[in-house]
């Protein structure tokens, strides 16, 4: 089974206990991680996301952090 969301690609896997890896954007689509389920492989995509978005804004630059 594999689930397309929001770029990335959720497949399950069956090794010794049933895992769902997440791989990343094309055109690489490395493994990011593992999860347990598809509900928390999608919620670690949303986080991936938001994380990107606040570095190309800048936000964890360290002239930003100083106040």
């Amino acid at each position: 089974m594999q689930i397309y969301y929001r770029g990335y690609v959720i497949s399950r896997e069956n090794r010794q206990e049933p895992v769902c890896a997440v791989r990343g954007v094309r055109p690489q689509r490395e493994t990011l991680t593992y999860e347990g389920n598809p509900r928390a492989a999608m919620q670690w995509i949303d986080r991936d996301v938001i994380r990107q978005k606040v570095r190309a804004a800048g936000w964890l630059n360290p002239q930003t952090l100083q106040v």
